[in-house]
């Protein structure tokens, strides 16, 4: 949320090595579900990732 916050575009946070690291594409997916990363992101973005996180989690 900082990241977002601090002007991050979401796909960069999300490929950062600290998150990659320790959450699941599963997990990243659960978390753009989240309503403030919703607000913070907007909905075009996510949309994108997550169409990107479910093809990564069914391999």
């Amino acid at each position: 949320m900082r990241q977002l916050q601090n002007g991050r575009d979401l796909k960069p946070v999300l490929e950062d090595p600290y998150v990659v690291n320790r959450i699941s594409p599963l997990e990243q997916r659960a978390l753009l579900e989240e309503p403030e990363v919703v607000e913070a992101a907007g909905e075009e973005p996510l949309r994108e990732l997550r169409a990107y996180l479910e093809a990564l989690a069914q391999g």
